[in-house]
């Protein structure tokens, strides 16, 4: 019958499938080469090992069912069956501000007619994508991805991008880039954003954030890939946006004045620290430039024993002095090198993220920076952070200030 072949043009036949999941399975390597990027992660605390909240499938599976969800070609009940997904929070659209987080109710009359049932099936479907992407590593992702550009010809993140709404598809967009490609859109953004409520604060906070807690072989990287998206060096920018001192740190870190080296020459990190002993006694603000340059160009090992030296001669932990000396975005951003150097990532990245959720206006953009940016690396550690600083569950701030398909996708995330 004619209607039948329509409804099974689009069908894959299971040989062709099995042929394309061996194919995906031999680019795996250099697939994760191109993504697992983050050469500064502590290997025996990331969450890889967790078990998914979904069940393990095959890409070309999951990006079978994603192009049935796109294409209205799967209805509600059968996507759950298909993905087996444990059943999230329900949604509500609730309005805050005229701002839906959800999928927006609309003052067009026209919609206003329109069944309640479309919106529903929306979100439900809008569910169902976050239950196959959001819980997945972003080296498998990256491989549904290759598996829906094999199967139909189309860019699955371009389809995402057209057809989801809202703070829950710049989630999904987050999650279906490399860290690479999001860290040099995240700088971009910050450098070039004019927007009065942005500010300077919320733009020096993305770039401290990133830069501050990146090694250097990865912000070359992120330096790298900024030049072939944008056509413009990332120092270039930076300058146009900062002030002196914090220039000249961001400069130093961008241009790869970091040393990598495991090695500690404890001479010079004695030397070191007493050259910002001295410094601390003509009161640091008279030679910033000699902390910036000391705390961006030596390496991790290098300034942990430069830090001890310190706390040696001056009797005084040099984060109290950090704190006491200076103020502003040059203050946070010693402070950050400073916790990157001591091992307490997962405490910066809760304070930051409790922020993001409490401040005076939440910042849903930077939450999915914070989140998505950790989410295949020390995720557990931050949820026992935030729980332990602040007496709440990330997942129980989570529900109370996100709302719709973005709360539950963010939370599928954020407990890997």
């Amino acid at each position: 019958m004619p209607q039948q072949e329509i409804q099974t043009e689009n069908i894959v036949p299971v040989h062709d499938v099995c042929c394309m999941e061996g194919k995906l399975e031999d680019d795996s390597k250099n697939l994760t080469d191109q993504c697992d990027v983050h050469l500064n992660r502590d290997h025996k605390t990331q969450d890889r090992n967790h078990a998914p909240i979904t069940p393990r499938r095959t890409a070309a599976l999951d990006a079978m069912t994603l192009h049935e969800l796109l294409t209205g070609q799967l209805d509600c009940r059968s996507a759950a069956e298909v993905i087996d997904a444990i059943p999230a929070t329900p949604t509500v659209c609730t309005q805050t501000n005229g701002i839906s987080h959800g999928r927006p109710s609309t003052t067009d009359e026209a919609e206003k007619v329109q069944p309640a049932s479309d919106d529903h099936e929306n979100r439900a479907n809008d569910k169902h994508i976050a239950a196959i992407l959001c819980p997945r590593t972003n080296v498998e992702r990256l491989d549904i991805a290759r598996a829906y550009a094999s199967l139909y010809g189309e860019d699955l993140t371009a389809m995402l991008k057209q057809k989801l709404i809202g703070e829950f598809r710049q989630l999904i967009q987050a999650l279906m880039e490399t860290p690479t490609s999001f860290d040099a859109h995240q700088l971009h953004q910050a450098v070039n954003s004019h927007s009065m409520l942005t500010g300077l604060c919320t733009k020096s906070s993305a770039l401290i954030e990133i830069l501050c807690t990146r090694s250097s072989d990865e912000i070359r990287l992120i330096e790298k890939e900024y030049r072939q998206m944008f056509g413009t060096y990332l120092e270039n920018d930076i300058s146009k946006v900062t002030w002196h001192h914090l220039m000249h740190f961001f400069m130093w870190l961008c241009a790869g004045a970091r040393e990598e080296s495991i090695s500690v020459d404890q001479q010079k990190a004695h030397e070191d620290a007493k050259l910002l002993c001295a410094a601390d006694e003509a009161h640091f603000a008279r030679d910033s430039t000699l902390f910036a340059f000391i705390l961006s160009t030596q390496s991790v090992a290098q300034l942990r024993a430069v830090f001890n030296e310190y706390q040696h001669i001056a009797g005084v932990d040099i984060e109290k002095v950090v704190e006491r000396e200076f103020i502003g975005d040059f203050r946070e951003a010693l402070t950050t090198i400073i916790m990157t150097v001591q091992n307490r990532l997962p405490t910066f990245y809760a304070h930051h993220i409790h922020k993001a959720l409490h401040g005076i206006s939440s910042h849903n953009s930077s939450l999915i920076r914070l989140i998505v940016t950790r989410s295949d690396i020390d995720m557990a550690a931050i949820r026992s952070e935030y729980e332990r600083i602040y007496h709440e569950t990330l997942e129980q701030d989570i529900t109370a200030y996100c709302s719709g398909v973005f709360r539950e996708g963010l939370q599928l995330v954020a407990r890997c």
